[in-house]
């Protein structure tokens, strides 16, 4: 009932915009509508409608779908305890706000004894040695253009860090 009404415009320069009338909802991403941007090509370069939400969901449907895309980062020991434990806290504690209750399973992490983080540890090495394996197998398939485009992208997203940090130092000055 509330899925938004697609329609394609601005085709030129084989750039698709895609824009809705109605309010964006990610199930309707989800039941065919990203079908029919993924069809249209070039959304992940959108530029007319670049700050759209419409864009930001297809930049992260092309970068985070398909056999192609890089692995993701494997989580630490800490992550999976908060991950374990959020439920668990929320249920105990309802009316406390989320940042109260990061702050209290943050404090049990500290106090717990290293004979229960080591599960958590051992999954977290796991994790490692897999994505290690993952990385390797993904950037053999790479072409060396592919892995030159990679690394000034990188470069690119360092230099805006470094940016915005001395940005906020001046500011605090």
């Amino acid at each position: 009932d509330a899925l938004p009404i697609w329609h394609a415009v601005d085709l030129s320069c084989s750039l698709a915009a895609v824009v809705s009338y109605e309010p964006l909802c990610m199930a309707g991403l989800l039941t065919g509508g990203f079908r029919l941007l993924q069809g249209l090509g070039g959304l992940s370069r959108c530029h007319s409608v670049a700050s759209s939400p419409i864009c930001s969901a297809v930049r992260w449907f092309t970068n985070n779908t398909g056999s192609g895309s890089r692995p993701k980062r494997p989580l630490t020991a800490y992550v999976r305890y908060v991950q374990e434990q959020q439920p668990v806290f929320k249920k105990q504690y309802p009316d406390v706000r989320m940042v109260d209750l990061t702050k209290y399973i943050a404090l049990s992490w500290k106090q717990l004894p290293d004979s229960e983080k080591q599960p958590y540890q051992i999954a977290a090495e796991k994790g490692r040695q897999a994505y290690k394996e993952e990385l390797n197998a993904y950037t053999a398939q790479l072409s060396g253009a592919q892995i030159g485009a990679m690394k000034e992208a990188m470069r690119q997203r360092r230099d805006k860090r470094k940016k915005m940090r001395k940005k906020r130092e001046i500011g605090r000055a």
